[in-house]
């Protein structure tokens, strides 16, 4: 008997005394009620009221012997499971064993009978084998061990069937004759009992061959199960017993009729024909295996093809993806780049004119406060400018070589006071890190950037870590980061454990102007500047996010082998000049701001508005001329063949070159993008005046 638990030693002394004391429920002369669905011909109720079947032979004549009086209670197979769970019933048959069965039923020892699940399907459906239920629909008994069975089996054959649930095998041949479905998988016997009467038969599929056992009540086996299994044993060890003379009688048997003695004749005669034909078959039979596992071995072949050809599409389809949207921020760079030089013109001539005005009036003035208000309205335009010429990858930038940790270090207690007491903010900094070629403070605003958008996905306070490390790329891992080489990087990553982001938003973070934000906590431009800085220097970001689990930003940067500069240790001299300066530049408001921006500071200053007007200022005062400030783009002679014009002339002459244009642009003109001589508009008087005094400097020395 197969029951649930094991019991302690001392429990069964115990149960073992107590079924001494007080007999049992099913003894001699005791009722014995039984669960009778419709299972032809195990078990059914004849149109004469009277139950019939295999098992009710076998039944009856255990009964006869152990003297037990039999109830059958009738139902469908859901009402008698549910009977025997609730201990109204003793038995129940024919039930397969399995894992959820077992928790709650007891089963007999000795199976009743051995059958095994089938496909049925109409007569004239081409079902050969389990291949061929390949997109059929397919009619199966709910909760049955043969849909579970049937499902496994398809499953492991990669073979895709919908399946129909029912709730008895009456209703899976009615769906199968009405065409609802192409074929049901019920078990065996029950089906050939359904397909006598219809249209249907049983196909050549068959599978998960099974026991059918007699189940009780948990607990409630006891000498009961023993007694059948005493009885089953023996029955089926005897071939002319009960059960044997009714199971041919309601499933009939082979019967062997005896054939003429000249066959036999035949048989001997034809032997050695025989073993030939059977070499021969054996030889067949080898090449067949030998084809089908070559066949097989193709099979696999292609499979694996399909599937490397479906994740090659996949990847194309990505990198189409990514390379529309890299085309959609290269249009939207472009747009800001043209406007920069003219953009960065107009906010220099403000500025320019705000620092000159508020030189002249004095600070308790009620127009002190207003010009101060314009001139830090017209530098957050700047700032805007120059946010949108980072995304865009058009800024210049002014490079070195830079040891990132010590760059971090030295960010510490600015962030610390940035995000807040709420949040705790970890550097796990790699000891051995390799150095990188950045603009210093634009890898300060990438770090200052990412911190922030950190902070404000964790509205309650959270933990953010910066970490860097060296890092390896092979040609698969670069690929995946799509524009960068195999190769050394050095990485940096910025996680925090805020609220994340799902995949539509992390496909669109970099866009200007998108922000999930409220309106009045950012332009949308923290992270395309970031992006676009990373971009320009060289390197690549990687997003990972998901919704409650945070978010961690990689960057990767290009690892150099050169040493790093140490910054110089003071300020330049910003007094009050004395050189003489020609300043060329084709924007009148532009020149005249400019002009009396240096007057004021006590440099003698000429003016042109063009290079050919320049050459003409230079032949007649040459010799006074210590510095040529002039724009980079302008009409005709553009300001660097007009620099290396002077420069021929004069070699002791010093030339500043200034520009609101992009650095592509800038590079077009023959001017390095990290030299020297090169100021960005808009600039301030006293970035202007420091670089002018820088520049005298280096020429005496």
């Amino acid at each position: 008997m197969m029951v649930r638990d094991h019991i302690p030693v001392s429990a069964a002394l115990a149960l073992a005394a107590g079924l001494l004391a007080t007999p049992s429920p099913v003894l001699a002369d005791q009722l014995v009620r039984i669960g009778i669905h419709e299972a032809k011909p195990i078990a059914s109720t004849e149109t004469d009221g009277v139950t019939r079947g295999f098992a009710i032979d076998v039944l009856e004549h255990m009964a006869d012997r152990e003297g037990w009086t039999i109830k059958y209670v009738h139902g469908s197979w859901s009402e008698c499971t549910a009977r025997l769970e609730r201990g109204e019933i003793d038995l129940l048959f024919p039930m397969f064993h399995t894992e959820e069965r077992e928790r709650i039923f007891d089963f007999s020892s000795v199976p009743l009978l051995t059958t095994w699940g089938a496909v049925f399907a109409p007569r004239e459906a081409e079902i050969e084998s389990i291949l061929d239920l390949e997109g059929k629909r397919v009619a199966v008994v709910r909760d049955d061990v043969f849909n579970k069975e049937l499902r496994n089996l398809l499953e492991r054959f990669d073979v895709e069937s919908v399946f129909v649930e029912l709730s008895s095998t009456e209703e899976v041949f009615e769906a199968i004759v009405e065409g609802i479905v192409d074929a049901g998988a019920v078990e065996r016997i029950d089906g050939q009992r359904m397909a006598g009467s219809t249209s249907v038969e049983k196909t050549q599929v068959v599978f998960s061959p099974g026991l059918a056992y007699f189940a009780s009540p948990a607990g409630r086996g006891g000498d009961l199960f023993e007694a059948l299994d005493r009885n089953l044993s023996a029955m089926k060890a005897d071939r002319s017993s009960v059960y044997h003379t009714s199971y041919e009688k309601w499933f009939g048997s082979v019967q062997t009729r005896p054939f003429p003695r000249w066959v036999a004749w035949i048989l001997v005669a034809g032997g050695l024909v025989i073993v030939l034909v059977l070499a021969f078959n054996l030889a067949l039979r080898a090449q067949v295996r030998a084809k089908t596992r070559e066949i097989r071995q193709r099979h696999a072949q292609l499979e694996q093809e399909i599937r490397d050809r479906k994740r090659t599409e996949a990847a194309l389809a990505q990198k189409e993806k990514e390379f529309y949207q890299a085309q959609k921020m290269e249009a939207i760079g472009r747009l800001a780049g043209g406007v920069a030089h003219d953009f960065s013109n107009i906010i220099n001539v403000i500025t320019g004119y705000c620092d000159l005005s508020l030189k002249k009036i004095e600070r308790d003035e009620p127009a002190y406060d207003y010009i101060q208000e314009a001139r830090s309205g017209a530098y957050r335009a700047g700032d805007l400018t120059r946010q949108l010429l980072a995304f865009s990858r058009k800024q210049v930038l002014l490079t070195r070589v830079v040891e990132l940790n010590k760059l971090l270090t030295g960010l510490n207690k600015m962030l610390l006071r940035l995000l807040g007491d709420d949040v705790e903010f970890v550097m796990k900094l790699a000891p051995d890190l390799g150095r990188i070629m950045m603009d210093p403070g634009q890898i300060q605003q990438v770090v200052m950037n990412l911190a922030v958008n950190a902070r404000d996905a964790m509205p309650r306070g959270g933990s953010i870590i910066i970490e860097t490390m060296n890092v390896h790329l092979d040609e698969e891992q670069a690929g995946r980061l799509f524009t960068l080489k195999p190769g050394q990087y050095v990485a940096m990553a910025v996680s925090d454990t805020g609220e994340g982001m799902t995949q539509a938003t992390v496909s669109r973070i970099f866009e200007p102007f998108y922000t999930t934000k409220d309106k009045d906590r950012g332009t949308g431009l923290g992270l395309s500047t970031v992006h676009g800085i990373v971009k320009q220097s060289g390197g690549e970001i990687e997003v990972v996010s998901e919704p409650g689990r945070g978010s961690r930003f990689t960057i990767y940067l290009p690892r150099v082998d050169k040493e790093a500069i140490v910054d110089g240790a003071g300020e330049p001299d910003t007094a009050l000049g004395t050189a003489m300066i020609l300043v060329v530049e084709d924007d009148e408001s532009m020149r005249r701001m400019t002009v009396e921006m240096l007057s004021s500071r006590g440099f003698e200053v000429l003016e042109a508005s063009e290079a050919q007007r320049a050459l003409e200022i230079f032949g007649e005062r040459g010799e006074e001329i210590d510095l040529v400030l002039t724009d980079v783009v302008m009409p005709g002679m553009s300001g660097v063949e007009l620099g290396d014009t002077l420069l021929a002339l004069g070699p002791d002459l010093q030339v500043l070159y200034m520009s609101g244009y992009t650095d592509e642009t800038i590079d077009n003109h023959g001017v390095l993008i990290d030299s020297e001589n090169l100021i960005n508009k808009p600039f301030a008087e006293e970035a202007l005046v420091s670089k002018i005094h820088e520049m005298l400097e280096r020429r005496e020395t």
